[in-house]
């Protein structure tokens, strides 16, 4: 261990270090400090106070933060596998997309913690208060919950398998499996699906629109009919219509069509 004061560290990461691996403080006091991606790897920080501290990305694998306060602290996708966080303070701290493999959680208060996404595969949450988390899409693989205070909808949306639960009856796994994308086959099979589509459209478009024919002879008591032009002709262009209105009999007559 490398005996560090609070004030060296603390200068040394205004001027670009983020490395203090093996570093010895007690007692440390780092509340609402803005301290991202600093790397405290194996380091001693017993009962350190991290409230409302902002340490996203922080890594602090193997560190020995027991007894240590980070209520409400911002640990987005941090590293903390096998640190000791017994008996810790994690309450409504932010640890969504964390890695806690192997983590000692035992006798921690993570009430209202979210937790979406986190990796607590083998991690020690005996006797710890869950209660209020967000476990969704959580990994609670060989972790032991055993005395553990949590909701049970929370645990429904966590991944679980050989998990030791609360009531110490060991689950083998669960009915809600992590989301797993389509087999390639049936993306293949997507691809091919495509120029029929497109054979299938120009069919119907054949069927819907026949060769034009020769305008038919309308009656002598009836009004001449103009010939509609065809669409074929003019492929893919806009034609508007003006409707004016005949005061003697209320017809609708259609004008030239003006192309836009």
């Amino acid at each position: 261990m490398i005996n560090h004061t609070l004030r060296d560290i603390l200068t040394a990461f205004a001027q670009g270090q983020t490395k203090f691996d093996n570093a010895l403080i007690k007692n440390a006091n780092l509340q609402a400090r803005l301290l991202p991606l600093i790397r405290f790897r194996k380091a001693c920080l017993p009962a350190a106070d991290f409230r409302h501290a902002i340490l996203p990305g922080a890594d602090f694998e193997g560190a020995m933060l027991e007894g240590s306060n980070l209520e409400h602290a911002n640990l987005l996708a941090s590293n903390l596998a096998w640190a000791n966080l017994a008996q810790a303070n994690l309450g409504h701290t932010l640890l969504s997309s964390s890695t806690l493999i192997g983590a000692n959680l035992a006798n921690a208060n993570l009430s209202g913690a979210a937790m979406l996404g986190v990796d607590l595969t083998s991690a020690n949450l005996r006797n710890a208060n869950l209660s209020g988390v967000n476990l969704k899409g959580a990994n609670l693989s060989k972790a032991n919950l055993f005395g553990a205070r949590i909701d049970v909808k929370a645990l429904s949306e966590a991944f679980l398998e050989f998990t030791i639960m609360p009531s110490g009856d060991c689950i083998s796994s669960n009915q809600a499996q992590p989301p797993t994308p389509p087999p390639a086959t049936n993306l293949t099979s997507y691809t091919h699906l495509a120029p029929v589509s497109d054979q299938q459209r120009q069919a119907s478009d054949t069927n819907n629109h026949p060769p034009a024919t020769a305008p038919k002879t309308a009656p002598a008591s009836s009004a001449p009919v103009p010939d509609r032009p065809s669409t074929k002709s003019q492929p893919h262009k806009h034609i508007w219509f003006q409707f004016t209105e005949n005061s003697a009999d209320l017809d609708l007559r259609v004008t030239t069509p003006q192309e836009c």
